[in-house]
């Protein structure tokens, strides 16, 4: 069975504990789980998912597989813009997803012909920013100051009671990559690239 569509739910949500009982039912059988990583660090006594049950790890990709990605979306229509995949790519933060949006609107800006390319970038980030985090809550700035320092998120910040640093949430809401397992208790991360602006002014002050 492949069980797709739970990384939509927020693990602190009354949707995500009403469907518990199902995931339960199904995890007695071979069953694939689509999830966000943030259901990995729920404790095994609270997680749905059988503490036996393998869990597989997809963090973000490379530079190369991301302009990949976007080529083959484009096919035989790639040519024209492929020299712009290199700045979608920086956009994206590896996170395929994101890619493919930022290209969507891309292409969509594209159609304006007032607009240059550095106008339809512009527009491409604004309008993927405005679709993914309009009704977003903004993390604490000393997390992101942290993953941006130590380029990491630590195991620990995970499991705070109440998720006072509001690591779930980031990681759950994409302000937060994780660009690879972990190492000693630690995730290496990033964050989003789309999000660095929103912290500019914070940043500047400290």
């Amino acid at each position: 069975i492949f069980s797709s569509g739970i990384d939509k739910y927020d693990t602190q949500s009354v949707t995500f504990w009403s469907l518990k009982s199902s995931i339960n039912i199904l995890s007695n059988y071979k069953t694939m789980f689509e999830v966000n990583a943030i259901h990995l660090f729920l404790p095994d006594n609270t997680s749905p998912f059988s503490s036996n049950s393998e869990k597989v790890f997809i963090p973000t990709v490379s530079d190369n597989d991301i302009i990949e990605i976007l080529n083959k979306r484009m096919g035989v229509y790639a040519e024209p813009i492929k020299k712009e995949f290199e700045l979608i790519n920086k956009w994206s933060g590896g996170n395929p997803r994101q890619a493919i949006r930022l290209l969507t609107h891309y292409q969509s800006a594209r159609k304006n012909k007032a607009l240059d390319k550095t106008g339809r970038l512009a527009n491409a980030i604004k309008r993927t920013t405005d679709d993914l985090f309009a009704y977003s809550s903004k993390p604490a700035f000393e997390l992101i100051r942290t993953i941006l320092k130590d380029k990491k998120i630590e195991t620990t910040l995970l499991n705070l009671p109440g998720d006072k640093e509001s690591a779930l949430q980031s990681l759950y809401g994409n302000w937060i990559f994780i660009t690879r397992g972990s190492t000693n208790g630690a995730w290496p991360a990033i964050v989003n690239p789309l999000v660095k602006p929103f912290f500019e002014n914070e940043e500047s002050i400290m």
